[in-house]
């Protein structure tokens, strides 16, 4: 065998035939959002590489596109794979009931805010001890970037690094660039790299009116960008079944939300002072019916001239 046949069969060396995750089902991890998984190379998450997610704004909804994938990392035990979550520098402490609400195991989680957070998201991608790494930094230094590609390469769990939007048009070693964008109904996700794959941009439109007290109309709609260099018929069949598997999810949503159970004095965890003080405020504005004068329940209407 040649000098060029090994290094052609590499197991680090990537052509651009080739998307991610042709190696197996073990090459990625499902999203947990079908339309997000069918324009990802390989159907979901890398396992292998730096992900990179930018956003200007925390709070719009950044770590609820990881959730599904690291409760799924939790429920995923019969092949040994019990290693730490590893949340590293977040903005905000991380709301413990809700995380465990969505099926994540605290006893798994792992909030790390020893800085620098670049040095210890390194640490944790090569120790060998964590199923996934989450962290947040400001860094630019093309030699530290590199560094961390290189540890998730090498680490085969899930690698993600937020990072601010200003650095959308620098160069990146992570093998998967996402933009995050709050939108009016929601939240738009740019594919700005991938491997493998071509950029996307999906936007989901949602409108809902009430009907009654107990019902209520809601209407969505899909739009894509139309890629250029692919025929017309391909970019349709792209948004149709984008289109269906919208559907698909919004009828899932539903069971959740015909069982939803207000939780009057939940379990808070350190940090959840503000949390706490906000619900007991808005607590002044809810009433049970009985308790509401009927004067205040006519119907009333006015006409402007």
């Amino acid at each position: 065998m040649s000098s060029l046949d090994e290094l052609l069969r590499h197991p680090g060396l990537w052509r651009a035939r080739e998307q991610a995750g042709v190696a197996g089902g073990d090459a990625t991890l499902a999203t947990g959002y079908t339309g997000l998984d069918r324009v990802l190379p390989g159907g979901g998450w890398p396992r292998r590489g730096l992900v990179e997610i930018l956003t200007d704004r925390c709070g719009v909804g950044e770590l609820s596109l990881l959730v599904p994938a690291l409760a799924a990392l939790c429920a995923d035990a019969r092949d040994g794979d019990d290693g730490w979550l590893a949340l590293v520098a977040p903005p905000y402490p991380p709301y413990a009931p809700a995380l465990a609400a969505r099926g994540i195991a605290l006893s798994r989680l792992l909030v790390v805010r020893s800085g620098p957070a670049e040095w210890a998201i390194e640490q944790a991608l090569r120790s060998g001890a964590c199923s996934a790494v989450v962290g947040w930094s400001d860094a630019r230094d093309r030699q530290v970037l590199r560094r961390l590609q290189l540890a998730a390469e090498q680490s085969s769990c899930l690698a993600v690094l937020f990072r601010a939007t200003s650095v959308a048009a620098e160069p990146s070693p992570a093998v998967l660039r996402l933009v995050l964008e709050p939108g009016a109904s929601g939240l738009d996700v740019r594919i700005l790299k991938s491997r493998g794959g071509r950029p996307v941009t999906v936007h989901l439109l949602v409108s809902h009116y009430p009907v009654h007290m107990n019902k209520f109309i809601i209407n969505f709609g899909v739009m894509m960008k139309k890629d250029p260099n692919l025929p017309d018929v391909v970019n349709r069949d792209m948004v149709d079944k984008y289109t269906r598997m919208s559907i698909d999810s919004f009828i899932q949503d539903v069971e959740i939300w015909d069982n939803k159970v207000r939780v009057g004095n939940p379990v808070l965890c350190d940090g959840d002072g503000p949390i706490h003080m906000l619900r007991k405020w808005y607590s002044q504005f809810y009433l049970n019916l009985a308790d509401i004068p009927e004067d205040l329940v006519k119907h009333k209407e006015h006409v402007s001239l």
